[in-house]
């Protein structure tokens, strides 16, 4: 083994099975790091059934080192919250003491328990057991990367908020961890909370929020203080010279001038180059000109508005969006830089010259555009398609269509000749396993019948007349 170089062997080892390779790591140490890495890069537990024995081994340094992405479940069980309290005091005292770990205890699984078994409380940690020791081992992930931080619908204020108040500040480059990316999933009262002690990362790139209707009443929620354009927005801001990613999910109904406020307040962020906004809201009465601000030169990656699907149906949810649209592309120096782009263009008379000026406005590095929601009729498709033979970048097209019919894939085969993967909605097909495009040279294919993929057995049928056709769905097509 001596005769190749260790990262020849580590790769060579990282196509064993995960179950093989534990086998395996008392064989060298080339198996024991790359088994070990396996294990615990990728980590993910909730606070309503972690087991103090499994903390205890996150304490250890050795183990430690080795968290890239680390997923927790905020999740308050009443009945661990009423039984045993102790153990934490034993379990911080034994995280600042050096471990001195052996293969077998690294790798070592807890037994399975039958439906009828019941977990054992007295083994569990408690709420504040466990984000305890979240902060006590967090300056230890020297290594981490991702964080994700999920609150769920139980987190009753008073016996929460208190304990989760310092949870995010261990994570903060001020104890040494360069997170990359971070992820808060909560009601927007749970993240003021979290953001409450002002945590700094000065080498964050990535950010998503995912804002959810408060579960629970609070105090704070008879204030008059806004959460998302005093606490939220001012967070964001701090990241603004390094933030590269961000993305923005709501699941709760906020007013037009908040929302105006909240984007106001973000900008400028000159480092942003990708942003998903397109989930961002929920039936607003109209979309905040403020937005614009971080269209910038630097964006490359943009996901714009949708409409909720409930709300597809109501005229009144169509026109907002359509007016902004085309406020937000009236403006010449905006989505010059794109590389790719998800748009809802709306199912208003607008719509189609909605989309025809983003295409046209982006066309010199656009590489991918997805088109949401809005499925073309036959007399739109050519000129969509005729658009699209200026993006002479476009590798990567998805679209709905009323009715696909062969002369639409004559169409995209001779205007977009290098078009790598194709995704079309549509009802028809049939006619399309009649023909044969020897000199296309798209790779992979997707074909779907009403949102739903078409069978694969017929997608077989209809890359027999495909020849340069690799994949199907994503997945490699056997020869």
């Amino acid at each position: 083994m001596t005769e190749l170089p260790p990262d020849i062997w580590y790769h060579i080892a990282s196509f064993i099975p995960p179950q093989e390779l534990v086998k395996l790591a008392g064989v060298n140490r080339v198996l024991f790091e790359l088994a070990l890495g396996k294990q615990w890069n990728s980590i993910k537990f909730s606070t309503g059934a972690i087991r103090l024995k499994e903390l205890e081994r996150l304490s250890d340094p050795f183990i430690g080192k080795r968290v890239h992405d680390m997923t927790l479940v905020l999740y308050l069980r009443a009945d661990i919250e009423q039984s045993r309290s102790k153990g934490i005091r034993i379990l911080q005292r034994q995280i600042n003491l050096p471990l001195l770990p052996s293969p077998l205890t690294l790798f070592r699984r807890e037994p399975k328990r039958s439906q009828n078994q019941r977990l054992d409380l007295s083994q569990s940690a408690n709420f504040g057991e466990a984000i305890g020791s979240v902060i006590a081992f967090a300056p230890k992930l020297v290594n981490i990367r991702e964080l994700t931080i999920r609150c769920t619908w139980n987190l009753v204020p008073h016996l929460s908020h208190n304990v989760i108040r310092p949870l995010l500040a261990p994570f903060s480059s001020a104890v040494g961890i360069n997170l990359r990316c971070l992820i808060l999933d909560g009601s927007l009262d749970e993240l003021r909370i979290l953001l409450q002690e002002r945590p700094t990362f000065s080498s964050l790139e990535e950010l998503h929020l995912v804002f959810k209707e408060t579960s629970h009443a609070s105090e704070y929620n008879d204030a008059g203080q806004s959460v998302l354009v005093d606490i939220v927005a001012p967070f964001i801001h701090r990241l603004g010279a390094h933030l590269e990613t961000l993305s923005i999910k709501s699941y709760c109904e906020r007013e037009a001038q908040e929302l105006e406020d909240f984007f106001l307040a973000i900008s400028p962020l000159h480092s942003l180059a990708r942003l998903d906004i397109h989930a961002a809201f929920i039936k607003p009465s109209r979309y905040p000109r403020s937005l614009m601000s971080l269209f910038t030169d630097n964006l490359q990656h943009l996901s714009l508005p949708l409409i909720p699907f409930k709300l597809h149906l109501e005229p009144a949810t169509q026109e907002p969006l359509s007016d902004w649209l085309l406020s937000c592309i009236s403006n010449e120096n905006l989505f010059i830089q794109l590389r790719s782009l998800d748009i809802y263009p709306t199912k208003t008379s607008k719509g189609l010259d909605i989309l025809l000026a983003y295409i046209h406005r982006s066309a010199k590095h656009l590489s991918r555009l997805a088109v949401r929601s809005r499925s073309l009729q036959p007399d739109e498709v050519p000129r969509f398609v005729h658009a699209l033979a200026q993006c002479h970048c476009l590798t990567d097209l998805s679209f709905n269509i009323h009715r696909l019919d062969t002369a639409v894939f004559d169409q995209l085969s001779r205007e977009l000749p290098y078009l790598y993967r194709l995704c079309i909605s549509s009802s028809f097909f049939e006619d399309l396993k009649k023909r044969h495009y020897a000199d296309w040279s798209v790779k992979d294919i997707w074909i779907k019948n009403m949102d739903e993929n078409v069978h694969r057995d017929v997608m077989l049928v209809i890359a027999r007349s495909l020849p340069s056709v690799r994949s199907l769905f994503g997945v490699p097509v056997l020869a």
